[in-house]
């Protein structure tokens, strides 16, 4: 039996299994669930694929030397407030040193790209002390026209140039378009998903006080909230969430009264879930509160 290029990479990511896959033989235009839409050039080996050990259910763009996985893909649309591609930058390098613990920036450029967007990409990497070797790598654009805007990271197999990919997705993303008549949805499915939709939690203190906080998870990884005792608003706030594993991240952008800046990230454990109920609890205050969906709001 002879055996296809596609079922032969498939085999060598063993449990990266890919699924969903898309060649790009003849370079066709990719419309992507971010509402960008890109024209891969016919002398980038790409495909648009699920990877498992990315994502279950997202699919990403998928670079390839060969048979040799090179690195993947994924694009986002931000939320409406990150237009500014150094403001973003900076939070994200710092986001990156916190979790990797030190941080190199290396090679950084602007490139226009189609439809009036423009692509600011860096490239950061991880070094360990002892092996004078980089334990992380990754490659991240920020696009924008001024009135949207979109993250995309590659990120690295081990054996990967790090030079060659950074040139790579430079020449795909400068194909990048927004496409007119597509509402983005930021997300493809994604372990978000289930969460998206407005969420509220109804509890009365030992006092008898009356406390109703109203959540908003959007489909654009923003978020917006509410909480009301008896009725009168004694906090409001907008910001950025995510899900990792058991764990809802939540990234303040405003909020009234304001946050002080050690309180401007939180994270909640996910204590249950279902279609029309959410358990949390706050890893800062260590309370739990139940969540339902409501029903009033369409979602």
């Amino acid at each position: 039996m002879e055996i296809s290029r596609s079922m032969f990479r498939s085999a060598l990511l063993g449990l990266a299994a890919l699924a969903g896959l898309v060649s790009f033989a003849h370079a066709e235009p990719l419309g992507l669930p971010s509402g960008l839409s890109v024209d891969p050039p016919g002398e980038l080996d790409l495909t648009y694929q699920i990877v498992h050990s990315y994502d279950e259910h997202e699919k990403v763009i998928v670079g390839w030397d060969g048979d040799k996985l090179q690195y993947f893909i994924s694009i986002q649309k931000l939320p409406p407030d990150y237009l500014n591609a150094d403001v973003y930058l900076a939070g994200f390098a710092r986001d990156l040193e916190s979790a990797w613990g030190s941080l190199d920036i290396g090679r950084r450029t602007t490139y226009p790209a189609k439809g009036g967007l423009k692509g600011t990409v860096v490239a950061y990497s991880s070094i360990a002390g002892a092996t004078d070797k980089a334990t992380h790598r990754l490659i991240v654009h920020f696009l924008t026209d001024g009135a949207v805007s979109y993250i995309a990271e590659a990120s690295l197999v081990p054996a990967a140039s790090f030079d060659e990919v950074f040139d790579y997705t430079v020449e795909l993303l400068q194909t990048a378009r927004v496409e007119s008549g597509v509402e983005p949805t930021g997300h493809a499915y994604s372990e978000e998903s289930p969460f998206f939709g407005t969420w509220v939690c109804d509890e009365t203190d030992p006092s008898g006080r009356s406390s109703v906080a109203r959540l908003e998870l959007k489909d654009d990884l923003s978020f917006a909230t509410e909480v009301r005792v008896d009725s009168k608003v004694v906090f409001a706030a907008a910001g950025t969430w995510t899900k990792d594993g058991n764990k809802l991240h939540w990234i303040y952008t405003s909020s009234q009264p304001p946050l002080p800046a050690k309180n401007r990230e939180d994270d909640d454990e996910i204590i249950s879930a279902d279609r029309t109920i959410v358990v949390l609890k706050s890893f800062l205050t260590g309370k739990t509160h139940v969540y339902q969906r409501d029903s009033k709001s369409g979602n």
